[in-house]
């Protein structure tokens, strides 16, 4: 662990959900999509099917996530490329 000067600040419950979470789910039946979520939850389930978030690390920058992506499986090397390359192209003006 790497110490750090990062103030964190407690938050409830109803203000957590009204934070908006731009990411990516994947499902076999509908594929990759975008995705603009209210809230901040580890976990969703579309058609019955759990789906866990998963954070796309930025390899160009150590300690950095790029995405999260909801998912049933563990992303694939060439899910996570793809989904980076959406983010920075999704995320490239901000």
């Amino acid at each position: 662990m790497e110490p750090s000067n990062l103030a964190i600040a407690p938050q409830g419950y109803a203000e957590a959900r009204r934070m908006i979470s731009e990411c990516w789910i994947y499902t076999r039946e509908r594929g990759l999509r975008a995705m603009t979520l209210h809230g901040n939850g580890s976990a969703l389930a579309i058609d019955g099917q759990r789906l866990i978030r998963w954070c796309i690390l930025d390899d160009a920058v150590p300690r950095s996530i790029v995405a999260y992506l909801y998912s049933a499986e563990k992303p694939t090397a060439e899910m996570r490329d793809r989904v980076s390359d959406l983010a920075r192209e999704r995320f490239a003006d901000r």
